[in-house]
């Protein structure tokens, strides 16, 4: 299912049109807001979750921390000069970390997976899970053979309390020219007695959510991929509609938008993702919540989140 094949040259032209367009509106004109986070002084005691920009996040799960995506680099390319981050404080620094229990890395694209962060957590970490054919990324980084675990699709690991399950997502992979596709990409479910969260990694909208909202849900929250999508990108990833259609298909509660407020990875204006979800999840009376980036967001009293971009660009 993760295996994508997209034609370059459509995509390529499409590219190239979309680039002589004129007010796209790609950009916020402002710097986006954001909370900055002591990571020394977490509280372990309260599930809680700090989106961190674009697909990163922070969990406080079950009394561990845990880094999801943890890409906060300058950007999200190989060459320097391409996808620049929206001009934003950052809401932590990687650094500061003294011990981080686990890392999901959901696939390798550089807008996920991010050297230069990488390399300053590599030796504070006790588990870097990743998606099949990901680990020698990380060995050629320098991190520990022993400090990584591929999982497979449906493969899970028990922590504790906590249960970590490796789910399908419809997506591709890819670093450079010779290796597209030859890694695997995942979702991922973190789950205990009391609480279980899925968080969706990129994908298209397919069948594959609601076989896993059958087989591991209900869900209490899903931070779910929103935004970077064009027509020639559908197979791997979902408008925002398909967004909250999936949220629905998983069977979970609230869900935040990600994959959003980072880079200008598409075309659309860079506010259209939570807009058209927004709109689509009051259609069906599904919680959305939007938290700014590095705002508190408790998973078992969830607080009143307000929609905060819409004062950006004023």
């Amino acid at each position: 299912m993760s295996q994508i094949k997209t034609s370059i040259v459509d995509t390529g032209l499409y590219v190239l049109k979309e680039k002589l367009r004129k007010d796209q509106h790609l950009k916020p004109t402002n710097q986006l807001p954001s909370e900055t986070i002591d990571v020394k002084r977490l509280d372990l005691s309260q599930d809680q979750v700090f989106w961190l920009g674009h697909s990163a996040s922070l969990i406080i799960f079950n009394q561990k921390v845990i880094l999801v995506d943890p890409m906060l680099g300058e950007y999200a390319s190989p060459i320097p000069f391409m996808y620049k981050r929206f001009a934003t404080q950052r809401p932590l620094d990687l650094a500061e970390f003294e011990w981080i229990d686990v890392v999901l890395f959901t696939h390798n694209h550089y807008d996920h997976l991010d050297k230069t962060s990488v390399l300053k957590i590599k030796n504070k970490v006790g588990l870097f899970l990743v998606s099949v054919g990901m680990k020698k990324i990380l060995t050629r980084w320098g991190v520990s053979d022993k400090h990584i675990q591929e999982m497979d699709w449906h493969q899970d690991l028990q922590l504790g309390n906590m249960k970590i399950i490796a789910t399908p997502a419809k997506h591709g992979s890819g670093r450079g020219l010779f290796d597209r596709n030859k890694s695997q990409c995942n979702s991922w479910i973190l789950k205990d007695s009391n609480t279980a969260l899925f968080l969706s990694g990129d994908s298209g909208y397919d069948q594959h959510f609601k076989e896993i909202g059958e087989k591991y849900g209900p869900f209490d929250l899903a931070l779910m991929e929103c935004g970077q999508y064009n027509p020639h990108w559908k197979e791997a990833h979902m408008f925002p509609e398909e967004t909250v259609e999936a949220v629905l298909d998983v069977k979970a509660q609230r869900f935040i938008p990600i994959h959003w407020a980072g880079f200008a990875l598409s075309f659309h204006p860079w506010q259209e993702p939570v807009e058209k979800a927004s709109k689509k999840a009051q259609e069906l009376n599904l919680a959305m919540d939007t938290p700014m980036i590095g705002e508190q967001y408790r998973i078992n009293q969830p607080n009143a989140t307000r929609k905060w971009w819409r004062t950006i660009d004023k």
